[in-house]
């Protein structure tokens, strides 16, 4: 038998992670970090109540994510996820969770995951009452400008292309 790390101490960014299961897929956080995972090469299966959000959800340059229903008891041995991450709108207790955690598969908050992909990177974070999607948009278009190929995750789209994530390759 192998000790295998908590969820909650293993490193998902350091690990070539095959699949990320996203649990409330639609909501505006978990599809800008499914933007960003597509643009690193990971490979995304997302999942949400709202299944006619679902089934429209799209992705910048066509590219669309698997689904899957939100109700997946018999689809743990397709999908194989690697780590699911849940909105923070998805309560802990939620079935697929617990399935997830039955199955011996990390599960994280979207903060912690966006935290533990992106620990190896500089990062700027844009705080206050008013301007902060202004503000990130803007920061992230000079630094793109620039051609330091920055990553940026913010709560609407990047004016110009049209999504709310990316990963870029980062020039330190």
């Amino acid at each position: 038998m192998v000790n295998e790390p908590s969820p909650e101490s293993q490193n998902v960014h350091s690990v070539a992670v095959a699949k990320w299961l996203l649990v409330g897929a639609c909501g505006a956080g978990m599809r800008a970090f499914a933007e960003m995972l597509l643009d690193a090469g990971q490979v995304v299966v997302g999942t949400d109540e709202d299944q006619s959000a679902l089934s429209s959800l799209r992705f910048s340059s066509d590219r669309r994510i698997a689904t899957i229903s939100w109700d997946c008891d018999s689809k743990w041995d397709v999908h194989r996820p690697t780590v699911v991450v849940h909105s923070l709108a998805v309560l802990p207790a939620t079935g697929i969770l617990q399935q997830a955690r039955q199955h011996g598969i990390p599960v994280m908050a979207l903060p912690k995951a966006l935290g533990e992909f992106l620990r190896d990177s500089r990062q700027t974070c844009v705080a206050g009452t008013h301007g902060k999607t202004t503000t990130a948009g803007m920061i992230w278009w000079i630094l793109n400008g620039a051609g330091l190929a920055p990553a940026g995750f913010i709560g609407g789209e990047f004016c110009g292309i049209g999504k709310a994530g990316s990963f870029g390759a980062g020039v330190a």
